[in-house]
């Protein structure tokens, strides 16, 4: 067995409104740190292996994506400046406005592109 070149987290989105909504495509999401919160390095990229579809949402109803994030310390060193991030910022598909999820890691601040994640899909798990 290989060392580990990264982790896999879950991000989980719920429906707080007392109606459904629906979500489809890839979220956005960005390594960050500071205050005020700043974006740090490049966003993520789109894994492509999970098609895109609708989900639909009932009232406390989940959706899921699956991010990849390659460890800062497995990139060429030209293109990956380390810093310490302490936050994710999750922009969900079709949405402007980013969640800011409290999670430490190392990002690059450079041209290195740690993160991919997958299309939403219905429930927790991703």
């Amino acid at each position: 067995m290989g060392t580990p070149r990264g982790l896999e987290v879950v991000i989980v989105f719920r429906n707080l409104l007392t109606a459904p909504c629906t979500l489809s495509g890839w979220p956005s999401v960005f390594q960050a740190g500071g205050t005020p919160v700043t974006n740090i390095g490049q966003p993520s990229t789109k894994d492509t292996s999970t098609p895109r579809t609708l989900v639909t949402l009932p009232p406390g109803g989940f959706a899921s994506a699956r991010l990849k994030i390659a460890y800062a310390a497995s990139q060429l060193a030209v293109a990956c400046k380390p810093v310490k991030a302490t936050w994710l910022r999750v922009i969900p598909p079709g949405q402007r406005t980013p969640l800011s999820i409290s999670f430490g890691t190392t990002a690059c601040n450079g041209t290195a592109k740690l993160m991919k994640v997958t299309s939403v899909v219905q429930g927790s798990a991703g």
